[in-house]
């Protein structure tokens, strides 16, 4: 795990890396034990007869201030913990538009930040995908954000706002107050509360899904 020269002070390198190297293998475990069973069933005739068992619901609250697209009220909510940094989030930054896509109005899909905390510009990031949601741009740099999201910069993030075509002043002034952090760090909060410990983390009608799962698997859930 290579790490930015000054990002992280020398005496913390070696916890950070211990959690990176952690974080990574989880992620990498599940794909291959998902990968293998569906190999074997590829392989074989299977025939499941045992249903699944229903997993545990979490009540996640809402506060009525978070992004969403969809119908507010709708039969299925789902809530989806991210950041802007990480790379599995990225593989997943494209199923929310995929679902409304799919179920329009049926749904109701909310957007609420995670950002780790070896991820050293993640935060910065939420704050100001936070400021253009203000402007009503929220999905759109949302979009720029994860399209770019080795280059996330200061620099960066008032750049991808003339892309979008908000108001630059007004952004920058959002950014530089510092305003926003509160917000992130309630979700970050939440997101403890319910037990989240990894980043993407969807909630379909408070049934966990974690990790950067394929589209479908995350379908079958919201079926």
């Amino acid at each position: 795990v290579a790490f930015a020269k000054g990002k992280i002070p020398d005496n913390k390198v070696a916890e950070y890396k211990d959690r990176i190297k952690m974080y990574l293998a989880k992620q990498q475990e599940g794909e291959l034990r998902k990968n293998f069973a569906d190999s074997l069933k590829s392989k074989y005739k299977v025939d499941i007869k045992i249903k699944r068992p229903k997993k545990a619901k979490t009540n996640v609250k809402l506060s009525g201030d978070e992004p969403f697209k969809g119908k507010d009220g709708a039969k299925v909510t789902i809530v989806e913990f991210s950041e802007f940094q990480c790379p599995f989030c990225k593989r997943a930054s494209t199923h929310g538009a995929s679902i409304i896509k799919d179920y329009g109005d049926k749904v109701k899909y909310v957007f609420k930040h995670f950002p780790l905390s070896f991820h050293e510009k993640a935060h910065k990031a939420s704050e100001a995908a936070i400021c253009m949601h203000e402007q009503g741009k929220f999905f759109e740099y949302h979009d720029k954000l994860f399209q770019n999201n080795e280059a996330l910069d200061e620099v960066d993030l008032k750049k991808y706002v003339v892309e979008v075509g908000r108001d630059q002043a007004k952004f920058d002034e959002c950014l530089k107050s510092g305003r926003n952090k509160a917000k992130v760090d309630r979700d970050m909060a939440d997101a403890q509360k319910y037990g989240v410990s990894g980043a993407p983390t969807f909630f379909v009608n408070g049934e966990a899904v974690v990790g950067a799962v394929p589209y479908e698997e995350l379908k079958k859930v919201i079926d």
